[in-house]
């Protein structure tokens, strides 16, 4: 198994920056969408493991 990328990865830390998109719900699931200032050439899936 590789080694987290930062020391936050598994100690947690309160973020300073302010959210840019919204809550919504998708299929039934909670998510959240941040949406680009203008119009995106890929798409990017997150999908996270147990460590964040």
């Amino acid at each position: 198994m590789a080694a987290p990328s930062c020391p936050n990865c598994l100690t947690g830390y309160m973020k300073t920056e302010k959210p840019t998109g919204a809550l919504s719900t998708i299929h039934g699931l909670n998510t959240y969408v941040a949406t680009p200032p203008n119009t995106p050439k890929a798409l990017i899936v997150m999908i996270p493991d147990i460590f964040g």
